[in-house]
């Protein structure tokens, strides 16, 4: 058995290799590489389908549509990650791969890239028709210094870093130095306050020292000359009515982590923001999310602490309702038990007579389709804690 190849040493002959044992090693090797090769076009093909079937659907679903640009709510997407790494815990963590197919497919939804507080200035300015889309990183990871930051410093995307500053003072592995968050300042990024310890607020009585604290350092470290942002992001989205109000009073903004898009009336200390990350990370739920439409409902998000017994809760409803928006194709779900049963009125939503969560957050999630572009969805988001339960576990009844 001969193999004819072409090789470096005779450019205009070629190599020819035997059937003995050098040669079976050689044929070995160009096998394993063809596979790897064809691999690779294979996953290029796949990918490809896939963006360009996501791409057909933005279209259906109206975004390159001038008419149904116009006739959509003026909307906000706040997208939260973690790490861009294969290496570190997949529950918080996507590959660059990932990451930059998620990139393109917020360009081809045709969406503008903003800041948080710049996006809600707009949409104050014109209700409906525009939709922003924003980048934000929770505990300033080492991880994105490698690709996911230079690849949006590339395309000219702002996004916000949220820095808790004890790990940035204590050296925590995979976190960014002063040095390093005061660069991507300086290069355009937001950077913006996620407490001190990154602890659970709720239950923390020194809460709001907490958060003054991490703002000076900020402050210090970040914003020595000029204005610094009042923009917070709650560590594992928890927070209460009472550091609600004091940050509402102080005239910040905050974002949680509890779902759906932001709207002209949405709450500005409790900003919905869609988790993107670990079984997040796959394009077709990070579709779903994109399309979303901001729910009309003017006390949307207070989330809810409980530690045993009956759960209920009533939403109301903004008045007006959108011309498009009626109740009767109004679905909700429970985070741990699936569909739900919820009672409606003409200016309320009210589910009632549910038992307590296992795990430590919960969510009840109700949608609600447009009318006309049927892959939109309004979506409402409610929170729930558990206040007897640890992060990674809960007492046994």
């Amino acid at each position: 058995m001969t193999l004819l190849l072409s090789d470096a040493k005779n450019p205009q002959g070629h190599l020819i290799l035997s059937s003995g044992c050098d040669g079976q090693k050689r044929l070995q090797t160009a096998k394993f590489t063809l596979l790897i090769i064809l691999k690779a076009v294979l996953t290029i093909l796949l990918t490809t389908l896939l963006m360009t079937k996501l791409t057909v659907a933005g279209t259906q679903a109206g975004y390159t549509q001038q008419d149904g640009k116009a006739e959509l709510p003026s909307r906000l997407v706040i997208l939260q990650y973690h790490h861009v790494s294969h290496r570190l815990a997949r529950s918080t963590s996507l590959t660059f791969n990932e990451f930059y197919q998620h990139l393109e497919l917020i360009t081809q939804l045709n969406a503008e890239i903003s800041d948080i507080a710049g996006a809600l200035q707009r949409i104050k300015q014109q209700p409906n028709g525009l939709f922003f889309v924003a980048i934000t990183f929770d505990d300033a990871s080492t991880s994105l210094l490698d690709q996911a930051i230079p690849e949006l410093q590339r395309r000219g995307w702002p996004y916000t870093l949220f820095v808790n500053t004890a790990a940035v003072e204590q050296q925590h592995r995979h976190t960014m130095s002063w040095q390093q968050i005061r660069q991507l300042k300086n290069r355009g990024a937001v950077i913006a306050n996620h407490s001190h310890s990154h602890k659970h607020l709720v239950q923390q009585a020194d809460w709001q020292a907490d958060i003054t604290y991490a703002q000076q350092q900020l402050k210090k470290y970040i914003y020595p000359n000029e204005p610094i942002p009042k923009l917070f992001s709650y560590p594992f989205g928890e927070y209460n009515r009472d550091i609600a109000t004091y940050l509402n009073r102080h005239q910040w903004l905050a974002v949680g982590q509890h779902s759906g898009a932001v709207g002209i009336n949405s709450d500005r200390v409790s900003l919905p923001r869609f988790p993107v990350s670990g079984r997040f990370a796959h394009l077709k739920s990070l579709r779903n999310k994109l399309l979303t439409l901001p729910f009309p409902a003017t006390d949307n998000a207070q989330a809810i602490e409980h530690e045993s017994g009956i759960i209920n809760f009533t939403v109301t409803l903004d008045t007006p309702l959108p011309s498009d928006f009626n109740l009767q194709q109004l679905s909700c779900f429970h985070s741990e038990k699936g569909a739900i049963t919820a009672k409606t009125s003409a200016t309320t939503i009210t589910v009632s007579e549910l038992t307590p969560f296992k795990s430590r957050r919960g969510k009840i999630n109700c949608t609600r389709p447009h009318h006309r572009f049927r892959q939109h969805y309004y979506w409402f988001s409610q929170l729930f804690i558990n206040v007897r339960c640890h992060e990674s576990h809960c007492p046994v009844e």
